[in-house]
């Protein structure tokens, strides 16, 4: 629509123009109440852009649109950018467009008003009168157009003739549709100006998750846990509105509760979303209803099939909903809502029988488009038949489940399957008891696969209630029990399901000779032993040919099953093991055996390449598989590769993480403590607070039901860990109860030589004669047996400090020999390190070991330095005698270094010492004789790099 001026008319507005103040750049700013949207957080590259459209030269500049759905902050956006251009000096109008519904070109009548106060505007004079002030204004002049696309279409004309008359004017356009060229009067309009001068698109779309974090920090006047940060970004998607709309629910006070989404829903919210439905056509409307009855993404074709529209009908709808915010499209022929709160809210507001009704027209109707095969279409359809279970009919949706079931399983999805086989129980009901225990059998598997132990245990235990309720064999007991057992982590973690539904024996026809195999590795005895305060697990030995019988006829989980049994192995057993892994094919069962291969490594020393590819192999697969326990399994199995290493510092980090992954969840019960084990083990050797050591490793020994198999080491950790802190009567009442349980194990139980080399190291550490009479003999026994040795333990190394407490002088030096030829080969260098400080202070006092005493002791102490061993090097400095100081060093001379080191002159120090200072000279003169120095720099570098 077109307006005409008359001439005397466009006279009288010349004249009024030139005779109006000018405001040389000082626009008159929007009024503060206009102000809409949250605060500009995650906006600053959009800001930038927009920014730059201030400093373009005189070159015709290209119209800038900024596009997203309300409240996506781009009038506070364009709000920040006017008032940069006010701080500027550069002119600017605002057009509220979707003021003048109604009223023809009463935006632009409004905007010159508050331009120019007192300006009598009259519609027909506005296509004149806005290009005259524009080109009065100058070429810098800044125009903002917000709701462009609620505009009506004589606003949009001017526009179009403000964009073509004055190209030099910078034009932002506001709109709400997501992309403003799809149809409408606003798309046409943008067609034009184009086609004049250009257009930039800028779109605003979720803030990201630390922008979020200071939105709502800003609104709600605290840091939000990270548990509200996660409720209300999941339930916005990262919409600014959405969050601050939420966020008005927060509570201030810090710790309270976090906020409830997606429901309650504020009031706000709710009224935003339905007028973008209501402005929505009726059809549009009911499709973006029945879009929402779907459970996350969908197809186009999924939801063409539950409208029963046509295609170009239906792809109306779905652009009006593009164009509402309501819908986006995350890949081509595939969309979801912008924000799971819209379909949380537009799902609430319907009835339940409503609700059911449409689930159950979408169940109906996938079926034939969506491929029950597929792992989407299963999915899509057990989840409409869940929520449409109110229903007759809804046990259709039971075969859907297992199918999307197994096809999360074999993409190493295993939470995923059993979130779908539970699904599946719900449908199946109480009906079909075989049936229940089957599925109730594969979530356990499921649970098991994902780490969630004890709900495997517990759905085992049901699945074994059910079928022996309804007069199941006992074979088919014993195969339920078997096809779980391999993934619940071995018979020790199997056993207390078993506990409650014990599967009888099979009788003995060579038929079922496997089964009798594969349940003597899932179905063994343990006892629990009471000794005292600790309560010790006995497991019973299996049978050595079911074993054998497995590794050579088994399948693939059958070999998995005999390596998880708690036996220690021999060298042989490893490498026969490690080259049957490269035949498994199952994700799991490869991950659970290369986990069950690093472990038996912990005791028995391969190769160095072999060390380091097994933990990057189990944390490449289980970081894939979402499998944490396994991957803090493998944190550990790495510290221990480092710490053998002597990197003791970067080890303590690893299985600090180890820890703090291995108690976050779920999994193998042998994960928390074996990690916490390294990390103590480590801790010990570093610079340890000993009297708070022994207060947690005893916690860890008399926990209430210890599902593990190291309660005796961590009993024996806090006997030497107290005695350390000097608290030999805290060692004997740890002692007290640990050695009787350790002198009925058996050697080749795991823990047991980690237990022995503890209390040996207590019984030195204390002279404790009868405590290592008591403890000779086990080591006899661990060294006969040929079982390997644990992490920071080594045999001969146990055996030399009973020796040596028990006064056997020559006995021990030949253990700490025999020792250190065992450690060379292997790179251990702490423990290296230890046997020579302990031989060295064994050989100083023997009359033939007086020479080599020294020479033991130095490169102890270089080690101790390097490694960062602490409390060893402070051990080793404490000594007084003088043959055991660094090169030798009397102690006169390790005095006047220590002063020397400070900045004292000779004088001074002979003062200090009460010496001469010809005395001083002649040992600063051997100090830098032994030590290697030239100068008192070289001494005092040396000394500083010692900590002398």
């Amino acid at each position: 629509m077109e307006y005409q001026t008359s001439p005397s008319r466009a006279h009288a507005l010349r004249r009024r123009l030139a005779l109006a103040p000018a405001h040389a750049g000082a626009p008159v700013s929007r009024p503060a109440a206009e102000v809409t949207g949250p605060p500009l957080f995650g906006r600053e590259p959009e800001l930038a852009s927009l920014e730059a459209t201030l400093r373009r030269g005189a070159a015709p500049a290209r119209l800038v649109v900024v596009q997203g759905p309300a409240g996506s902050g781009k009038t506070a956006l364009a709000t920040e950018l006017h008032r940069r251009a006010h701080a500027r000096g550069i002119p600017a109008l605002w057009v509220g467009a979707a003021a003048g519904r109604g009223r023809p070109l009463l935006p632009w009548i409004e905007a010159v008003q508050r331009y120019r106060r007192g300006l009598d505007c009259a519609p027909g004079q506005m296509h004149e009168l806005v290009p005259r002030i524009l080109d009065h204004a100058g070429d810098r002049c800044l125009v903002v157009v917000d709701d462009a696309d609620r505009a009506d279409v004589a606003t949009l004309d001017l526009l179009v003739t403000v964009a073509t008359s004055a190209p030099r004017t910078r034009i932002v356009v506001l709109s709400r549709a997501v992309n403003p060229r799809l149809g409408g009067a606003l798309g046409e309009h943008l067609e034009q100006i184009e086609r004049a001068r250009g257009c930039e698109f800028i779109s605003l779309g979720p803030l990201s998750r630390g922008a979020a974090g200071k939105l709502i920090a800003h609104l709600a006047g605290r840091e939000p846990t990270r548990a509200e940060l996660d409720s209300l970004y999941e339930s916005s998607a990262g919409d600014p509105f959405l969050l601050s709309e939420l966020t008005h629910g927060l509570a201030a006070e810090p710790g309270a509760p976090p906020a409830a989404a997606p429901a309650p829903v504020p009031a706000t919210v709710r009224g935003a979303i339905g007028l973008r439905l209501a402005a929505m056509a009726p059809e549009a409307r009911a499709a973006v209803e029945l879009a929402a009855m779907f459970s996350g993404e969908f197809a186009f074709h999924w939801l063409r099939a539950a409208t029963q529209m046509p295609d170009d009908e239906l792809l109306g709808c779905v652009e009006e909903a593009e164009r509402a915010g309501l819908l986006r499209a995350p890949s081509a022929g595939r969309f979801d809502f912008s924000a799971p709160l819209l379909r949380h809210v537009i799902r609430s507001d319907l009835p339940d029988a409503r609700r059911a009704l449409l689930h159950r027209r979408i169940a109906l109707s996938l079926e034939g488009v969506a491929p029950a095969a597929s792992a989407d279409g299963a999915r899509e359809l057990a989840l409409q038949y869940q929520a449409s279970a109110s229903l007759p009919g809804a046990e259709r949706g039971i075969v859907y489940a297992v199918i999307a079931a197994e096809h999360a399983r074999r993409s190493e999805q295993p939470a995923a399957a059993a979130e779908l086989l539970e699904l599946a129980l719900d449908l199946l009901g109480d009906a079909d008891s075989r049936r229940r225990a089957k599925l109730l059998g594969e979530l356990a598997r499921a649970q098991a696969d994902a780490q969630l132990t004890d709900a495997a245990i517990c759905s085992l235990q049901r699945a074994l209630a059910v079928l022996g309720d309804c007069g199941g064999s006992r074979v088919e007991l014993a195969e339920l029990a078997i096809a779980v057992g391999g993934a619940l982590g071995g018979p020790f973690t199997v056993s207390d399901a078993l506990g409650r539904a014990p599967i009888p024996e099979i009788g003995g026809d060579p038929a079922v000779a496997m089964l009798r195999a594969r349940l003597d590795q899932v179905a063994r005895e343990v006892a629990w032993e009471s000794s005292g305060f600790l309560r010790v697990a006995r497991i019973a030995s299996g049978e050595p040919a079911a074993r054998e019988l497995l590794w050579q006829r088994g399948t693939d989980a059958d070999c998995v099953l005999a390596a998880q049994a708690p036996d220690t192995w021999s060298e042989g057993e490893l490498s026969r093991w490690l080259r049957r892994i490269d035949e498994i094919r199952d994700p799991h069962d490869r991950t659970t055996a290369l986990l069950a291969a690093g472990l038996r490594a912990l005791e028995l020393h391969p190769s160095p390449e072999l060390v380091e590819w097994i933990p990057s192999q189990v944390e490449r697969r289980a970081a894939r598989l979402g499998a944490w326990q396994a991957f803090a399994a493998a944190c550990a199995l790495r510290s221990i590769t480092l710490g053998r290493a002597g990197r003791l510092a970067a080890a303590h980090r690893l299985a600090l993480t180890a820890c703090e992954l291995a108690s976050q969840t779920g999994g193998p019960l042998i994960t928390p403590p074996v990690a916490q084990l390294v990390k103590w083990l480590l801790e010990q050797h570093l610079d340890p607070d000993h009297e708070s050591l022994a207060r947690r490793a005893w916690a860890r020994a008399t926990e209430h039901r210890p599902r593990h198999q190291f309660t005796i080491v961590f009993a024996c950790l806090a006997a030497l860990s107290h005695a350390r802190a000097q608290d030999p009567r805290g060692a004997e009442l740890a002692l007290r109860d640990a050695i009787p349980a350790l002198e009925r194990s058996q050697p080749r139980e795991r823990g047991f030589g980690c237990a022995l080399a503890l209390a040996a190291e207590t019984a030195a550490t204390l002279l404790d004669v009868p405590l290592a009479q008591r403890l000779e003999p086990l080591a006899a026994r661990l060294i006969a047996s040929g079982a390997g040795d644990f992490y920071m333990t080594q045999r001969e190394l146990t055996l030399a400090r009973i020796e040596r407490t028990l006064g056997r002088e020559e006995a021990a030096a030949l253990a700490y020999g025999r020792a250190r030829v065992a450690l060379h080969p292997l790179g251990e260098r702490p423990l290296t390190a230890i046997v020579d400080y302990e031989q060295g202070t064994l050989d100083h006092a023997r009359p033939d070991g007086n020479e080599s005493a020294p020479a033991l002791l130095e490169v102890a102490h270089r080690q101790f330095e390097q490694l960062g061993m602490t409390c060893w090097r402070e051990r080793l400095e404490a000594h007084e005698s003088p043959r055991w100081r660094p090169h030798r060093l009397t102690s006169r001379q390790l005095e006047v270094l220590r002063l020397l080191a400070t900045g004292l002159t000779n004088r001074e120090i002979a003062e200090r010492l009460v010496l001469s200072v010809h005395t001083v000279d002649r040992h600063v003169t051997d100090v830098y004789g032994k030590i290697g120095a030239r100068n008192r720099a070289e001494a005092t570098a040396f000394a500083l790099r010692r900590r002398l």
